[in-house]
């Protein structure tokens, strides 16, 4: 048999357990920014989903000014445009006794 046999599976293992140890840092850098990842993808769906809703309202939020134009100032402060139909007109005064 080689006479260096033990000794070369010796070496072997040293080398395997080594490797293990210098893959270990690595493997747990990489579950942490894998989990890190996922949260802010979560985030930003939860965005994407919160803007999509505000989308949607934006247009009914234009289209009840019509109905109600004491909210026009609010929606000129947040930079919404309401329909051209409700862009503000003068309230008539009151007639005084």
């Amino acid at each position: 048999m080689y006479p260096y046999a033990f000794y070369s599976r010796i070496l072997a293992i040293v080398a395997l357990i080594l490797t293990a140890f210098l893959g270990l840092p690595t493997s747990f850098q990489y579950f942490r920014l894998k989990a890190k990842v996922n949260e802010a993808q979560n985030v930003i769906q939860n965005a994407q989903r919160e803007q999509a809703v505000l989308n949607s309202l934006v247009p009914q939020i234009a289209f009840y000014s019509q109905k109600d134009p004491t909210i026009l100032p609010l929606l000129q402060k947040y930079g919404i445009s309401p329909p051209p139909s409700a862009q503000v007109q003068p309230t008539p005064k009151p007639k005084k006794k």
